[in-house]
This record gives structure tokens, C-alpha cells and sequence, in this order.
């Protein structure tokens, strides 16, 4: 879980990266005021007080 995360400031560094918008949100569930993102092998990362369209596909990498 992450609290303090900005989009288009902070970067996450993963072994998922997202070609694309579409697919970033393919991954992504709105769960109230966070997102939870499907990373892959049962792994989801949460952000707190973040969601979807508040993201981009750029923030991975």
C-alpha cells in the first residue's frame, strides 16, 4: 500500500508495466477513494487516496 503517491511526480517501479492508458486501466479497480492495480501472479498494489483517472500509464515503468 502506498499513501503518498502523485501522478506525473512519482514513479512506481515494477515488474508489471503498462503499454498502454487502456491497459493500466484494464489493471485497475476504484475501490472507494483508492485504487487497487493487478499486477500480475496475485499480486495487487494499492494506492491510497488515488484513482484511476488520476493515474497514467507512464507512472510504471
Amino acid at each position: 500500500m502506498i499513501a503518498d503517491f502523485v501522478s506525473g511526480t512519482d514513479q512506481i517501479d515494477t515488474d508489471a508495466s503498462f503499454a498502454d492508458q487502456a491497459a493500466l486501466e484494464a489493471a485497475a479497480t476504484d475501490v472507494g477513494s483508492d485504487v487497487q492495480i493487478a499486477l500480475g501472479g496475485g499480486q495487487i498494489l494499492t494506492l491510497q487516496g488515488v484513482v484511476t483517472a488520476g493515474l497514467s500509464y507512464t507512472d510504471f515503468f
